[in-house]
């Protein structure tokens, strides 16, 4: 059990520096294709991006700490969301693979002796 936690620490400790990256380029990357492509199919779509921007670069604003906790939470969850699905895919796949390649014979050969049959149908 103390093993599970200190992987986690690690994994949240790791996880963390990565996305204070992610923030970072948040804040910096202001250019004025980058404003453009956020700005569309939204309400300011129809506003000129070079009214805003003249020189091409906006000014990099820093995020409060509450806006920064919230990117913070958004993109930890994005980050769960995917190793979940990463990790249901190859318990699937590995699920699916042990079905078909372990057959009964196989079983007896590793345990030595008659597998005991699950009630899931094989």
């Amino acid at each position: 059990m103390l093993v599970v936690v200190l992987f986690a620490a690690i994994t949240v400790l790791a996880a963390a520096a990565r996305l204070r990256d992610e923030i970072g380029r948040v804040e910096q990357d202001l250019s004025r294709p980058t404003l453009a492509a956020a700005c569309r199919d939204t309400p300011l779509a129809g506003v000129r991006v070079e009214q805003l921007a003249p020189d091409g670069q906006l000014p990099a604003m820093p995020l409060t700490p509450r806006q920064e906790r919230s990117l913070l939470l958004m993109l930890a969850s994005r980050q769960l969301v995917q190793a979940a699905v990463v990790g249901l895919t190859l318990f699937t796949f590995f699920l699916a693979l042990g079905v078909l390649v372990v057959t009964p014979e196989t079983a007896e050969q590793w345990i030595g002796e008659k597998p005991q049959m699950s009630a899931f149908p094989p």
